[in-house]
């Protein structure tokens, strides 16, 4: 049995990763072949995968960030209490019904109905940039693409998507942006909760292919989401959505500019959507850990963790697990198992909308590879920090009309 505590100096987050420019993703700092874990001042870096799953799977870790915002006495109790009723906080009995609902209205089936109008919307932001041959691709395709999809899944007017841009930014900064982020984050999360009510109580009709519908239906052995439920959700869902979506296929216009043959050969056979998806997500993690603190002292597969201790998921060093994944650091769409990788977490915190994530890229990218060729990039690309989602900021591009 291991019994080491961490003792070296350090933060655990991104703790794995070299400092530079470029995404975390180039600038690993992998341990050699082996190695089990990393002692970074006080917290304990997983990396190997079946350690990672047996914590994600484990009710005695939860949620660092928000175990942070509860101990703080700082923070607005406002705050806190809203965090508790969000889907993405939520733990125990409440939580599993809830997701036990949400997981009907975000089915595979569901969400392929949504389809056509991603390749639409998709297309008709190829055929802006097409004439010109080159493109902005954050500022043109990036940023237009997933918050249309995404309100349009679940149901929301169109005039109202400009609401969404900087309430979703705000939202998200209470994970990294400590106390000071949090009156914007709880003005945000307010916004957003006026907002999903006056959208909920003003539905007559329930019959739509829209998510708020399906929340409004869905049923599961006589239980149903309350309304207060449905907003809640309906609004979890949204932020992350948008994020994930953006950076990853962010990260995959990059890696098939850097690997033309891999572009071309998905141009060639459709068949390799899927495969060039999750191989995208596998090489490049939205983010670079999940953070989980122990609540009681536990053993992992024989790893002993004390309680209170800080537990980081290293994301990518567990994408790139070469028992799992032969030669890790090529990046290969025919890559083959290709569902392995943790991009979505795992347990009982697996990304509720894991399928509408792999739909909208399925999608975008089936449309890229269709419509452009010569891919490549057209200057100096720049990326957000990676505290808590990474993405391109800044990527021109070059193309030819195929």
């Amino acid at each position: 049995m291991n019994t080491e505590t961490p003792t070296a100096a350090g933060s655990g987050r991104s703790s794995y990763i070299r400092k530079g420019p470029g995404p975390f993703w180039e600038r690993l700092a992998l341990p050699d072949a082996g190695e089990r874990v990393m002692h970074i001042g006080k917290a304990m870096v997983l990396l190997r995968h079946e350690d990672c799953m047996a914590v994600l799977r484990d009710p005695r870790f939860t949620q660092w960030n928000f175990a942070q915002v509860e101990r703080n006495p700082a923070i607005d109790r406002r705050f806190v209490e809203r965090r508790r009723q969000a889907f993405l906080s939520m733990e125990g009995v409440d939580h599993q019904r809830l997701r036990r609902l949400a997981m009907v209205a975000l089915s595979p089936q569901v969400v392929d109905r949504h389809r056509p109008r991603m390749r639409a919307l998709m297309d008709d932001l190829i055929d802006a940039v097409l004439p010109a041959g080159r493109m902005e691709a954050v500022g043109e395709l990036l940023e237009r693409y997933p918050l249309p999809v995404i309100c349009g899944v679940l149901g929301v007017p169109p005039a109202d998507i400009p609401f969404f841009s900087q309430t979703a930014l705000d939202w998200t900064r209470w994970m990294y942006g400590g106390p000071a982020a949090v009156p914007a984050a709880l003005a945000a999360h307010e916004a957003m909760d006026d907002y999903m009510s006056r959208l909920v109580a003003g539905r007559t009709q329930i019959d739509g292919d829209d998510v708020i519908s399906g929340l409004l239906r869905a049923e599961s052995e006589g239980d149903r989401l309350s309304r207060e439920e449905v907003i809640h959700t309906a609004a979890s869902l949204i932020v992350p959505g948008l994020e994930t979506t953006f950076s990853s296929l962010g990260s995959g216009l990059y890696l098939f500019a850097q690997h033309p043959e891999q572009w071309e050969r998905l141009a060639a056979d459709p068949a390799l959507l899927p495969g060039a998806v999750e191989e995208i997500l596998r090489f490049a993690p939205v983010g670079p850990t999940l953070e989980r603190i122990a609540n009681d002292d536990v053993e992992v597969n024989g790893l002993a963790v004390p309680r209170d201790t800080q537990v980081v998921v290293a994301l990518a060093a567990v994408n790139r697990d070469p028992t799992l994944f032969p030669d890790p650091h090529r990046f290969d769409i025919t890559r083959r198992p290709q569902r392995l990788h943790m991009t979505f977490g795992g347990g009982r915190h697996t990304c509720l909308g894991l399928h509408l994530a792999r739909a909208e890229l399925q999608e975008a990218l089936g449309c890229l590879r269709r419509r452009l060729t010569r891919l490549a990039l057209d200057g100096e690309t720049t990326w957000s920090i990676p505290l808590g989602f990474q993405g391109p900021r800044r990527m021109p591009m070059r193309f030819a009309a195929r």
